[in-house]
């Protein structure tokens, strides 16, 4: 590990000379780069355990910003000196506030005097999520009050087995107003353990963040953790800085919303971030394969790719049936349950690059980056179509998944409703590797999927393999099995079950919860009383309930 010095050759003179001056201006901050285009900036407060004073929340936001525009930084590793990672805000540094508070009398100008302070801690820890590159937090010992601000404003989240988290606020009689509740909630899976941590202000030792998906990995010790997460930083600087940016910026853009704003959002984005990886591509496509369907049971369709030579890379042709099929099973009242697999030994090895040949030369018969823009535009809604016409149709979809599953397989099973894989099974967001941030719909709904966002950022700027064990662990399929047979048999008897339930509850249930997802409960239960207004008036419920009370032969149900 180096610092910056005016002799660095990794840097542009300016931007060193920027860098440079900030290391030693920014007061509390380490700024360091261990590899080219990774920066290392550590809290340098040991002796109050890297407590947050007002020299340093100033420092935070200018050294964020900062690092958010410099071409020669592509990734940030945040660290704490010392023993600690940080124990929240330094209460000294407030006793300055006090003084303020004190010369005023008004509750109104106290008021406004107390909105403008925290507004600067807000917008410190807002930049971090404002600047572009990733940031991978690596937590030791105490991590409190701001400092868990700190890191749920990070990307990527590892900490050493003596690391501990609290929400300390409501100890000190107040809630906490910098971060936390806006973004620990979606960083945690357990909205249970959410409101309990920040209702109690109790401890979160390292296994259950762990657990939990606070971060994403545990190491023994500082050095170990550290070494780890630099080897991690140098593996995304090397990519394209205009993919993994554009990956962190779809990311934050769709998480609160609906997952379709999210993919017009990155199909924008990608309609000129494609245009240069494309354009020297000039050969024919490759020919396509298509889908297998049939029913293995009543009212249950078994949709497989069929495309085993290939790993069933999705082609063009393979796109549009797709979307036609799963268009056609939503409104077929003789499907009720849908199970999705890949034929041969592998799930899908992504979109089938072959397929883009053609596309390369349409855009090179274009000068204009307009019309080449309105080309790729329409490509990609394409893509985006297809994946969601499994979102769309409200017939339950059980993903099985052997072998691969990279690029737009991950798009196709996120967008299903219940996935189990087999041992064998690996999972990869592959596009980073390929110059491009990912845009059929991974980037909108994994993050929604996984109970960790710090292994989802992780997943999506590395573009690493997650093997089956850690799907399971972090819930991207909820079971694993030894073979692809028995995988297969329990996702028929499963859908079966399902197919003999009330064909309006099951599929009301698929509404309700893909509506109520990326809104507020209330507009959820507003949305499913309106549903069950005239739902519970229906044969089935009738049907299904004197059956329960009877305790007599199953219910049947008429097809819907």
């Amino acid at each position: 590990m180096f610092f910056l010095s005016r002799g660095s050759s990794l840097l542009s003179p300016k931007n060193l000379q920027s860098l440079h001056r900030a290391m030693y201006t920014f007061a509390n901050l380490k700024v360091n780069t261990p590899s080219p285009f990774v920066v290392h900036v550590e809290l340098d407060n040991p002796k109050r355990h890297n407590a947050i004073n007002n020299e340093m929340w100033k420092s935070l936001g200018e050294c964020f910003a900062s690092l958010h525009t410099n071409p020669d930084c592509r990734v940030i590793v945040l660290s704490g000196g010392g023993k600690n990672f940080c124990a929240g805000i330094d209460l000294m540094s407030l006793m300055g506030l006090g003084k303020e508070l004190s010369e005023h009398e008004d509750v109104a100008r106290r008021g406004r005097l107390l909105d403008n302070k925290v507004r600067i801690f807000q917008d410190s820890i807002s930049s971090l999520e404002r600047c572009m590159k990733p940031i991978i937090a690596v937590i030791q010992g105490a991590c409190v009050g701001a400092g868990v601000d700190l890191t749920t404003a990070a990307d990527v989240r590892y900490c050493t087995t003596d690391a501990w988290f609290q929400v300390k606020e409501v100890e000190i009689g107040m809630a906490a107003d910098v971060g936390t509740l806006q973004r620990l909630p979606k960083v945690i899976g357990s909205q249970s353990l959410v409101r309990e941590l920040c209702f109690t202000g109790r401890k979160l030792e390292s296994g259950e963040a762990l657990q939990f998906g606070l971060v994403n990995r545990v190491f023994s010790t500082k050095e170990e953790m550290l070494k780890f997460a630099f080897e991690t930083a140098a593996k995304i600087a090397a990519l394209s800085p205009v993919a993994v940016q554009n990956t962190k910026k779809s990311l934050i853009y769709s998480f609160d919303r609906p997952a379709q704003e999210g993919l017009d959002h990155i199909r924008e984005i990608n309609t000129l971030a494609l245009q240069k990886n494309l354009q020297s591509l000039h050969r024919a496509m490759s020919s396509f394969a298509n889908l297998k369907v049939n029913t293995p049971s009543p009212f249950v369709v078994h949709v497989e790719l069929d495309n085993p030579k290939r790993h069933n890379a999705i082609n063009n042709e393979m796109w549009k049936s797709l979307g036609e099929c799963f268009a056609s099973l939503h409104t077929n009242p003789d499907c009720r349950v849908i199970v999705l697999s890949g034929g041969g030994k592998n799930f899908c090895a992504g979109i089938d690059l072959m397929s883009l040949m053609g596309l390369g030369k349409e855009l090179s018969e274009h000068e204009d980056v307009a019309r080449r823009g309105r080309l790729l535009d329409n490509k990609i809604r394409i893509f985006q179509d297809s994946i969601s016409s499994l979102e769309r149709c409200m017939k339950p979809i059980i993903a099985v998944i052997q072998g691969a599953c990279v690029g737009a397989g991950v798009d196709l099973t996120t967008a299903t409703d219940v996935r189990y894989c087999t041992t064998d099974a690996w999972f990869q967001v592959k596009e980073v590797e390929i110059g491009m941030a990912a845009d059929v719909g991974t980037l909108q709904r994994l993050p929604k999927v996984i109970g960790s966002q710090s292994l989802v950022r992780e997943l999506c700027f590395t573009g690493r393999k997650l093997e089956s064990g850690e799907a399971l662990q972090f819930g991207l399929v909820n079971r694993v099995f030894s073979t692809k047979e028995e995988m297969l048999k329990f996702a028929f008897e499963t859908a079966a079950k399902i197919a003999a339930l009330s064909p309006v509850a099951v599929q009301n249930t698929k509404k309700s919860l893909i509506y109520s997802f990326d809104r507020p409960a209330q507009e959820g239960l507003d949305h499913i009383r309106e549903i069950n207004t005239l739902a519970l008036q229906s044969e089935d419920f009738i049907t299904a309930a004197t059956a329960a009370a009877t305790k007599g032969e199953a219910a049947e149900f008429s097809k819907l």
